[in-house]
């Protein structure tokens, strides 16, 4: 929402987006981040922390949503009667699509408690849409198969299409593999998903994090295990008979989506990248 008043970006943001997000993060009592964010003298001290941070870390999660949205709706236009998101947090993606599409199910897998703050903030604002599912499960405990058993009523023969949006790099490397293996046992399906690449060390991680937040990440108990080359990934999954569709970075989508090769002083931060690819059983 910070991104939303800049020029050069704000137009990558739907109005969705914004209510959406402004609404998940009342719920979740985080109404007066929400004001700093959008308070106009603050702008710059928001700026500064995220230099300190994860610099371009806002950029970047406005280019891969943008990305992961266009996905979606080729995928829908391909074929895909359900979009599945793995981890969905507070992502407004089926929310957003659900009335474009009402023949196609939308389902969202999370923790428990992120999916209550979620759904409380839908009741607020009145909605209970009939082809949006909901799948409260913590994916490093509960089998991917057994997730989508728990809330989906249709059968092996729909065509899905799995996103897995900043929640592969906080699972085990045997996790990761076993989710893709769930995915391939379904029927042709696709999927995209957000992953880090190792840096210095063979640790997986952006490539200008600050200490700041691999303290802030160990201390949460959510440090980032697992992490692959983009060419080893794309050798993993052709053995995996998957077909690679695209391997995006940041650089490309700024040219993709803002038609320039660098926004000025809005420079993504790197070593996440987006993958897609179709699941040939």
């Amino acid at each position: 929402m910070y991104l939303r008043s800049d020029a050069r970006i704000g137009g990558l943001i739907s109005d969705d987006t914004v209510r959406y997000c402004r609404q998940f993060l009342r719920s979740a009592g985080c109404g007066r981040l929400l004001r700093v964010a959008e308070h106009p003298r603050l702008r710059g001290a928001v700026r500064l922390l995220e230099r300190i941070t994860l610099p371009g870390i806002m950029l970047h999660y406005v280019l891969r949503k943008r990305f992961l949205r266009e996905w979606a709706l080729a995928s829908i236009a391909e074929g895909c009667n359900q979009i599945v998101v793995l981890g969905a947090g507070f992502d407004p993606l089926c929310l957003e699509l659900h009335r474009r599409f009402p023949e196609v199910q939308f389902v969202e897998i999370d923790h428990p408690a992120t999916q209550a703050a979620k759904r409380a903030a839908l009741a607020e604002l009145g909605l209970n849409p009939r082809n949006v599912r909901f799948v409260a499960a913590d994916l490093a405990r509960t089998p991917l198969d057994q997730a989508l058993r728990t809330g989906m009523e249709r059968d092996g023969g729909t065509r899905s299409f799995y996103i897995a949006e900043g929640l592969l790099m906080y699972l085990e490397a045997h996790q990761v593999l076993d989710l893709l293996h769930r995915a391939l046992q379904s029927a042709p399906s696709r999927i995209a998903f957000t992953f880090l690449e190792p840096q210095a060390g063979g640790r997986p991680n952006f490539r200008n994090s600050s200490r700041l937040i691999d303290l802030w990440l160990k201390q949460s108990g959510e440090p980032f295990a697992w992490g692959v080359s983009r060419a080893d990934l794309r050798d993993g999954l052709n053995r995996l008979r998957c077909t690679v569709r695209e391997i995006a970075d940041d650089a490309g989508l700024v040219a993709r989506y803002l038609g320039v090769q660098r926004p000025g002083r809005l420079v993504p931060i790197e070593g996440e990248y987006a993958c897609v690819a179709d699941l040939n059983r």
